[in-house]
Formats: structure tokens, C-alpha cells, sequence
């Protein structure tokens, strides 16, 4: 931050925006609130003794893995393993359908695709968007059409871990939709990865292509958002997550606990620090203090990309959330690039 004199603290302009935060934070606390050309042959596959389902007709199987990946799937006994446009690929000969695994480098855009954005990347390359479902926090199916000459289909099948995005993509001739629908819904329904670096059970990942932040989110909590702020509260206990950006050049490596007492404890009554840790780019602070003559929680974290600094701060009553909630917050945020560039892809 710039000083403007000797005398004035580096740190006023940002406990400026934490004063804001915290009127923010007592209102939310009070409320109730995607024909194949040249290919080569692969291997991976070994016979599926398992028996079929009571839901499904028998359908023989084989099972696919990719041991490098950590993921496994069941492939129809019969498709030919090809390889077309470097992903492994399994064609159905008689129909020319296919399923093709897509493994990629993570983008954190993947955690905002919905409806509207991805209606609209099928309309930008010449598609005709069906339908879209959130299956989970970290799991979504997209259906689309190319209607040329002959009807084309696509189901995308599209999981992520905060490592990599893993995508089935399916396509057939909608005129064999029918006949062929048993055989992707097993396919679809056997995939199995043993994800590296998981979200967290009860969390979600959102992702502000601005400033380009990622941040973790209780699924079960409101959310909202503003120029200033983003905040999340939990409806029973109040407890409230708070996100804030500052322009701010340079690191955290000067920051003191007098700085940062400073900096989370102002406007709060009976503002007691605990515990506090620094590095170059990031610090950490637990405090408690008094609301509404009610003992809060407070973990604050700090990050820095040399432009921005990011506030992270959960409140909460003591015993009323997990106590894994303000940590998984605080170790799911992440920053991506220099802000301001664009690292992201923008995959769908």
C-alpha cells in the first residue's frame, strides 16, 4: 500500500474495509436466516466378472483403467480402444458411436459452468444446447446436438478435483439413441477415480475470474456477493464466511501481531488474539471477541499475490460448526496467475 506520510499506519485503508466487513458480518449474524480418422491401438483393459444389476439389462463389460490417473471405468465388450486426438477413445463399429476420456489440467472456471454459460459455448461452436445437470459440487452432464446432414449427440460427463478435470464424451447418431442408451448410462454410471486432491464432503469451490481467486464455500451456507465483499452464512448458527480484496503491492513479510490485532480486531468489543503466524504471502490469526454479549470465533487469513490483499475471516458462536469449517476455508482458498492476466482457459 502506498503511505502517504511517515505517521499514517500501512494498514489503515484495510482496516478501513475490515470495519465495513464487520457491520456486514453482524447483519448476516442476527438474521434467521463435447468417424474417427487415423488411430492407433492401446491396451488397459481386462474381462468385468461382476454380475449386472437388477436396474440395468446384462450388458458384458470390460474394464478400462488408467492407472497413471487413478480412474477406471466399464467399456461394452466389443468397442475397439483407438486413440484419437490423443485421448483414449472406444468405438461401437456398427453404429459409430463412441466415448472418448479426456484427462486435463485443472481450471477453476470448470466450478461456475451452469445453464447460461453453457448454452452459450454451444451456440458459439455451432451446437444446440438439450439440457444441463449439476450432478454435484465437483460433477456436471451436458447434452447437445450438431445437427448436419445426420443428427449427432453429445453427452459430456465432466468430474473434477482441484488437480484435474476428468471428461467422457460420448457421441452418437440420435437415431440410435434407443438402442444405445443402456450402454452409456453403464458406462457413465461405472466411473470411478480415486481422486489426488479432493474438495472437502460439504464444500463447493467458487472461483472469481476478476481477481482470479479461488475459494471454498460450505454447501449448506447462503451466499452472496458485492463490489466490496463476498459473504456466506450459515441459516442455524449465524456463523458467517467473509472474503475481501484490497489493493495492495508487496508482501506480508513486515506484518506484525500488533499489525494484525489491529487489522481483525477493529470495532469488535472484548477483542482478544490468540494465536498468530506470517510468511512472505500469506498469514493467519484466531481471536475471540464479543457480539450481542455472545463469545465469538474469529480465523482470519491472509493472502497476498503482490497486487491484491485477500481478508478471509469465519465468526461463528463456538460449538455451533464443525470446527474443520474455518480450516477447510482457509486451505481451500487459493490464488491463480497475476491478477489481471487470464491463466484460465475458460473450459466448459
Amino acid at each position: 500500500m502506498r503511505q502517504k506520510n511517515l505517521h499514517k499506519s500501512p494498514w489503515s485503508p484495510v482496516i478501513l474495509i475490515i470495519l465495513i466487513v464487520a457491520m456486514i458480518f453482524t447483519f448476516f449474524s442476527r438474521r434467521d436466516a463435447d468417424k474417427v480418422p487415423a488411430y492407433t491401438q492401446s491396451e488397459h483393459v481386462e474381462t468385468d466378472t461382476g454380475a449386472a444389476t437388477e436396474e440395468t439389462p446384462e450388458i458384458d463389460t470390460e474394464i478400462y483403467t488408467d492407472n497413471e490417473n487413478g480412474l477406471s471405468l466399464q467399456i461394452p465388450v466389443g468397442w475397439q480402444q483407438v486413440t484419437m486426438d490423443g485421448y483414449p477413445t472406444f468405438i461401437h463399429n456398427a453404429s459409430g458411436a463412441s466415448v472418448q476420456i479426456q484427462v486435463k489440467e485443472y481450471d477453476p472456471q470448470v466450478n461456475m459452468q451452469d445453464k447460461v454459460s453453457l448454452s452459450s459455448w454451444c451456440a458459439q461452436h455451432g451446437y444446440s444446447f438439450t439440457s444441463f445437470s449439476r450432478v454435484s459440487p465437483t460433477h456436471y452432464q451436458l447434452y447437445y446436438q450438431n445437427q448436419g446432414n445426420a443428427t449427432y449427440d453429445y453427452i459430456e460427463d465432466t468430474h473434477w478435483d482441484r488437480d484435474k478435470i476428468v471428461r467422457l464424451v460420448c457421441v452418437f447418431k440420435d437415431e440410435h439413441y434407443e438402442r444405445l442408451a443402456t450402454y452409456y448410462d453403464t458406462i457413465l454410471a461405472s466411473f470411478s477415480w480415486d481422486t489426488s486432491n479432493p474438495v472437502p464432503e460439504g464444500f463447493y469451490l467458487y472461483y472469481n475470474s476478476n481477481l482470479q481467486f479461488e475459494a471454498g464455500i460450505p454447501s449448506s451456507w447462503s451466499f452472496g456477493e458485492s463490489d466490496s465483499a463476498i459473504v456466506a452464512t450459515d441459516p442455524e448458527s449465524g456463523a458467517a464466511l467473509t472474503i475481501t480484496a484490497t489493493e495492495s503491492p508487496g508482501t506480508l513479510e513486515g506484518l506484525t501481531a500488533v499489525d494484525m490485532a489491529n487489522l481483525i480486531g477493529a470495532g469488535k468489543t472484548g477483542f482478544m488474539m490468540r494465536s498468530f503466524e506470517t510468511d512472505t504471502d500469506r498469514a493467519s490469526a484466531s481471536a475471540t471477541y464479543v457480539n450481542g454479549e455472545i463469545q465469538f470465533q474469529n480465523e482470519t487469513y491472509l493472502f497476498t499475490n503482490g497486487a491484491y490483499l485477500f481478508c478471509l475471516s469465519v465468526d461463528y458462536e463456538e460449538g455451533t460448526i464443525d470446527n474443520t469449517v474455518p480450516k477447510n476455508c482457509g486451505s481451500l482458498f487459493r490464488m491463480f496467475g497475476e491478477t489481471g492476466s487470464s491463466e484460465a482457459e475458460g473450459t466448459h
